[in-house]
């Protein structure tokens, strides 16, 4: 975006029509990002209902607060290093505030961390309305991997799917490191997978999720594991039960999740 706070976006942007969001496609050829906030963007640049995908990593934020709205991002490849290449899908870095809305970001995978999305480095980013499915790290936070003193703040967050393998293999949904405090209201954890730590997984003192409204279900080999730090998690669903304000341990009722719709059944315990 060359420090240009200008607003791209596909038909979306004037018509509504939410098929261009598919149709409309940013193809990296597996060549470098797909696209790069490096030069200080504010929340006034902004990219709006495209598909970004067969990237070096499909979106990478360096010290910028762009707003991605109404996005696919899906299959990229992220180098995957801890020199600074992270994140498969998005990669949020040096003390970025982006607000992210709308977004599905699906089948990415890196080595390192974060598969799906990684917020790294004293960002606090803004997610809203985020779909984060079977993605795959060889290494930590299959999902979503927040670390370095990081501090989102999530919305209607579905995480399911998303896996962590490897010689690390921690936590396949959502990863907390170095004094990371991320704030999530109504958020699904389900059906990830680790090596240590399939749902949520906490490895340094001072890190400490807090969730609101979750259902935390199904993740594998635990969902939540806290090798240092702790985790506030309330009014909740955790497979097992977790000590906590109005929590419970009860089957969520999913409308068919095998077919990938995690809404709730009307007689499920959660409403």
């Amino acid at each position: 975006f060359l420090g240009k706070n200008i607003v791209v976006g596909s038909l979306y942007l004037t018509t509504g029509d939410t098929s261009y969001i598919s149709t409309t496609i940013i193809n990296g050829e597996l060549l470098d990002r797909v696209v790069y906030f490096q030069n200080g963007e504010s929340n006034d640049a902004q990219l709006v209902g495209f598909t970004i995908t067969n990237g070096d990593c499909g979106i990478r934020i360096d010290g910028s607060s762009p707003t991605l709205d109404h996005l696919i991002v899906e299959n990229n490849i992220g180098s995957g290093t801890s020199s600074g290449y992270s994140g498969g899908g998005i990669f949020c870095y040096a003390s970025s505030n982006p607000i992210l809305s709308n977004l599905i970001v699906r089948n990415n995978s890196t080595g390192y961390q974060g598969g799906g999305i990684s917020i790294f480095n004293n960002s606090h980013p803004t997610l809203t309305n985020i779909e984060v499915r079977n993605n795959s790290v060889d290494g930590s936070g299959g999902g979503i991997a927040v670390n370095d003193n990081s501090s989102p703040t999530m919305y209607n967050i579905l995480i399911v799917g998303n896996e962590a393998y490897g010689t690390w293999g921690r936590a396949g949904g959502l990863l907390c490191e170095n004094t990371s405090t991320p704030t999530l209201y109504n958020v699904i954890i389900a059906e990830n997978t680790g090596v240590v730590g399939g749902g949520i997984g906490c490895f340094y003192a001072g890190d400490h999720p807090v969730l609101y409204n979750a259902i935390v279900w199904n993740n594998n080999p635990n969902e939540v594991l806290l090798s240092a730090g702790n985790a506030t998690i309330t009014y909740s669903n955790v497979k097992g039960g977790y000590t906590g304000t109005g929590n419970i341990d009860s089957i969520p009722l999913f409308v068919n999740a095998p077919g990938g719709d995690y809404h709730l059944d009307g007689s499920s315990p959660c409403i």
